[in-house]
C-alpha cells in the first residue's frame, strides 16, 4: 500500500500577506531636523506593501516608548487603505515649538513605535509593529553678558571687567577663539582672553571670567 499525503485547501493556497517598513533610512539613530527658528520640523516615511488580491485597511498608531512626556507632535494618517498588489508610502511629520530641542540632550535617544493594525468589521485581525530611535539635534547657544559697574579708566591705569558666559544649548560647548576690541580707543590692550580660550561649559551652566583693560 502506498501512503498518499493528505493536504487541505489551506495548505495548498497560502494567503499573501502585507508588509510594513521604513521608507526613510532609520538604521541607527535618526536625528530630527530643525527649522530656521530652532523649532523641530522633520518628516520621515514608512511604506505598506499589500500582496493580497483585496484591499487592505489599516489603523495606524504612533507612540513614544518613554516614561516621560515628550511634547514633540506627530502628524500622520490614522487610517489608511492600500489597494490590492500596491505599495504605498506615507509621511510622519514631527513638530515642536516649545523649545524642547534646547531641553533634551542629543545623546538621549527616544524610541518611536509605529503599530499598524488590519481592521475588518471593526475587529483587529492582524498587526505589525516597527520602531525607530530618534534624537534631537545638537543646539549651540552661548550668550555673553558683562558685570561692568561703569568704571572710569584713567590714563596709565587699568580696570577689571567681569564677563558672564551662559550655555543655553542642549549639550557641552567650548569657547574656542575669544576676541575683543575697543572701538573708541583701539590702542588699549586687553588681558585675560587666553584664560578663556578652550573653556568647556556644560549646558544650562554659567561661567564667570575677568579680563583687564
Amino acid at each position: 500500500m502506498i501512503a498518499v499525503p493528505v493536504s487541505t485547501a489551506q495548505d495548498q493556497v497560502e494567503i499573501p500577506s502585507w508588509e510594513l517598513g521604513w521608507e526613510t533610512d532609520m538604521d541607527g539613530t535618526h536625528e530630527l531636523q530643525l527649522s530656521g527658528d530652532d523649532d523641530i520640523l522633520d518628516t520621515v516615511e514608512f511604506f505598506v506593501e499589500n500582496q493580497r488580491m483585496s484591499e487592505l485597511n489599516l489603523k495606524i498608531t504612533l507612540t513614544w516608548d518613554e516614561s516621560e512626556d515628550i511634547p514633540i507632535e506627530l502628524d500622520y494618517d490614522e487610517s489608511i487603505t492600500v489597494a490590492s498588489s500596491e505599495n504605498l508610502t506615507f509621511e510622519i511629520e514631527f513638530s515642536d515649538v516649545s523649545g524642547y530641542s534646547f531641553e533634551r540632550s542629543p545623546d538621549e535617544s527616544m524610541t518611536l513605535l509605529l503599530l499598524a493594525e488590519e481592521v475588518s468589521f471593526d475587529q483587529t485581525v492582524s498587526s505589525q509593529e516597527i520602531d525607530a530611535e530618534v534624537t534631537v539635534p545638537a543646539v549651540y547657544d552661548l550668550t555673553i553678558d558683562h558685570l561692568s559697574m561703569n568704571e572710569v579708566l584713567y590714563a596709565g591705569s587699568s580696570v577689571e571687567y567681569g564677563l558672564t558666559v551662559t550655555n543655553n544649548g542642549n549639550g557641552k560647548d567650548v569657547i574656542k577663539m575669544p576676541e575683543a576690541s575697543i572701538k573708541s580707543c583701539p590702542s588699549l590692550s586687553i588681558e585675560g582672553l587666553e584664560a578663556i580660550k578652550d573653556t568647556e561649559i556644560q549646558n544650562s551652566t554659567i561661567k564667570d571670567f575677568v579680563i583687564r583693560i
